[in-house]
């Protein structure tokens, strides 16, 4: 058996999924991979996902500076958590401010429903900001 970085894509390559069944390469997908790329299967569907390099380092970025913020999270006292909490509840009991977040999030919601991405779990709510 051998292991090797995936690097390039071929039209037509045959992609295994879900154990028993495939698919293949699309010319559009073939064309765009690089080195450094990423590419998931969804094993239910056989979808191909391409990662490129760029958006996996700015995720890898950004997941370990969550990952560090968490850590020096569980150094804070409880009461200072406690106070976030109870001002970032008044903040959003205050109008303007609730109108700037539904206006970015409209924003946000085009956005994504300009590149046929989900927004069900987007989109913010009344019943979500009680």
């Amino acid at each position: 058996m051998t292991i090797a970085a995936l690097t390039s894509l071929s039209e037509g390559a045959v992609i295994p999924f879900g154990g028993d069944r495939h698919t293949t390469v699309p010319p559009e997908l073939a064309a765009a991979f690089r080195a450094g790329d990423q590419l998931h299967v969804v094993q239910s569907t056989g979808a191909l996902l391409h990662v490129p390099k760029a958006i996996r380092s700015a995720v890898t970025t950004v997941v370990d500076a969550a990952v560090d913020a968490f850590a020096q999270l569980r150094t804070v006292r409880s009461d200072a958590v406690q106070r976030f909490y109870t001002a970032f509840a008044d903040m959003l009991a205050d109008e303007v401010v609730w109108d700037r977040i539904d206006a970015a999030n409209t924003d946000d919601v085009l956005r994504a429903e300009e590149q046929g991405r989900s927004t069900t779990r987007l989109r913010v709510s009344a019943q979500m900001r009680d």
